[in-house]
């Protein structure tokens, strides 16, 4: 429960900030979110797939909002479920700003 929390309050606090970057800020923040988006997509492959509508759901990337945050030394880079009457579903992955390295990834339940 208390993943899910924070989740929603990591997503909603990114959705509500709203700062200047620079140029090459900008392009470091869309390098972090490649490098998560291929983890994600490869982490929803990883799931046991079932001939359901909600699973075909759940598996499709297109189907999450994102959301990118700074924490200092990484970039948190927040996937949810756009469909918001499905509870669970997404997940974070912190992303290193030096080397764009994953450090972190947690997945929502």
């Amino acid at each position: 429960m208390f993943r899910k929390f924070l989740g929603a309050f990591i997503f909603l606090s990114l959705a509500v900030c709203s700062f200047s970057i620079s140029a090459a800020d900008n392009s470091a923040i869309f390098d972090a979110g490649e490098v998560a988006r291929k983890l994600f997509i490869q982490k929803l492959g990883e799931e046991p797939a079932r001939n359901t509508d909600l699973s075909r759901y759940i598996r499709n990337i297109n189907n999450y909002d994102v959301g990118i945050g700074d924490s200092g030394e990484c970039y948190v880079v927040v996937f949810r479920l756009r469909d918001r009457r499905i509870i669970g579903g997404g997940g974070e992955v912190w992303v290193r700003k030096s080397d764009r390295e994953v450090v972190k990834f947690s997945g929502y339940e």
